[in-house]
């Protein structure tokens, strides 16, 4: 009768384990580690110790590549990560069983808060060269005596205190190639920051389509997208709300090289004066016209109507043209299916739900690492895809993608 399979605690080995062959060739763990020591730290801004006395300093990769697999890992206290130094097979393999106290990793956090930053954006290049490149898009009432940065926001119903999380996610392989946090309570000013950010992160030049929420497209960013030739499709939050019955502010067409505005009824509006409101130049233009059979649906109770054209106003038409554009409707519908997919992972699958460090500095930090361990996870997973169908033999070489920069 064979016997059931236990442990002997007793045997011994006739060599000693390597280390190497402590964790499989694909655990990520490999990765992080290519990843760190391709890297030139003291370029990227990380603090390089030196010390002539005293106890040797550990080394910045070391540190770094701790932070990367307990991010990757969902640990991100630094108690937490001391004792995986000393517990967790994979971790024990990444520092050739060195284990860094707590006070150390928290150290290397404190100082180089702008290296981890700038990290995250030579993981957008990394991306970019494997083939994964395509993009998809104070006066204050309140304030928190331990986190006085923070804002308070909407937020599933409430307004807790909180901070703004930005991020651009690409469309084919779900890298994120830009983020920011910012204190402002709403987005409609981050826009056309965050364009440009994902095409310096990238090195795109192009006007690559970016898909953006409603929330982004107040009319001033819409106007300074189109003015700086970014491809940009959002919903313009500008142009006078839907009535049920009758005409808003959006069924008048207003032609900017004529200076004209026509209603719903192919009529022209006299223009009437121009005035400065919120510190702009504001055209406005008024109906005259007598027994027209639509007034009803366009008028007010006393017979009036006025049509404000601002600076944003032709940008704003021109942006609702193209969204009634079927090309475009099936593009701005896979916004959600990109960027919420990426939010809502890292809410559920990642637990992180909320901040762990306190400011805005530490904030972006923070935030940074842990989208550049979500692009960590994609290009791990893809280049074994890859490595699996070059090794398979009945199938074809792998994707050109993955072989050079696109």
């Amino acid at each position: 009768m064979a016997q059931p399979i236990a442990p002997d605690y007793g045997q011994q080995f006739l060599f000693p384990p390597a280390l190497e062959d402590w964790v499989p060739p694909d655990h990520p763990a490999r990765f992080i580690r290519e990843f760190v020591d391709q890297l030139d730290l003291a370029k990227l801004g990380f603090t390089m110790p030196s010390a002539s006395e005293g106890r040797p300093a550990y080394a910045p990769g070391l540190l770094l590549k701790i932070w990367l697999y307990g991010y990757h890992h969902r640990l991100r206290s630094t108690r937490k990560l001391e004792a995986a130094c000393r517990e967790q097979l994979g971790l024990l393999w990444l520092t050739g069983m060195i284990a860094p106290d707590h006070n150390s990793l928290w150290r290397f956090w404190r100082d180089n808060k702008q290296g981890l930053r700038q990290l995250f954006k030579q993981s957008v290049r990394l991306a970019v060269q494997a083939g994964l490149e395509q993009l998809e898009r104070e006066g204050r009432s309140h304030y928190h005596p331990k986190e006085p940065e923070a804002r308070r926001m909407k937020c599933e119903g409430k307004r807790p205190f909180a901070y703004n999380a930005q991020a651009v996610v690409d469309q084919s392989r779900g890298v994120v190639v830009a983020v920011e946090v910012t204190v402002e309570e709403d987005d409609s000013h981050q826009l056309v920051g965050m364009v440009e950010q994902a095409q310096q992160n990238t090195g795109v030049g192009r006007p690559v389509l970016t898909v953006a929420d409603g929330s982004y497209g107040s009319g001033a960013q819409v106007a300074e997208a189109a003015a700086r030739s970014l491809n940009v499709l959002v919903r313009p939050q500008e142009g006078g709300r839907r009535k049920p019955h009758g005409y808003s502010a959006r069924h008048f067409r207003y032609a900017p090289e004529a200076g004209t505005v026509t209603c719903p009824q192919n009529q022209r509006l006299d223009f009437s004066t121009e005035a400065k409101q919120k510190g702009q130049w504001v055209k406005k233009y008024r109906c005259r016209i007598k027994g027209c059979p639509a007034a009803p649906l366009c008028k007010d109770s006393r017979g009036r109507r006025v049509i404000e054209i601002w600076p944003h106003s032709a940008a704003v038409q021109a942006m609702r043209e193209r969204l009634a554009r079927p090309e475009a409707r099936a593009q701005w519908s896979q916004r959600g299916r990109i960027i919420e997919r990426h939010f809502g992972h890292l809410k559920q699958h990642e637990g992180f739900r909320r901040w762990t460090a306190r400011g805005v500095e530490n904030v972006r930090t923070q935030w940074a690492l842990i989208n550049l361990v979500s692009n960590l996870r994609v290009l791990h997973s893809a280049i074994g895809k890859a490595q699996n169908q070059s090794e398979d033999p009945d199938r074809g070489p792998p994707a050109q993608s993955w072989r050079g920069s696109s």
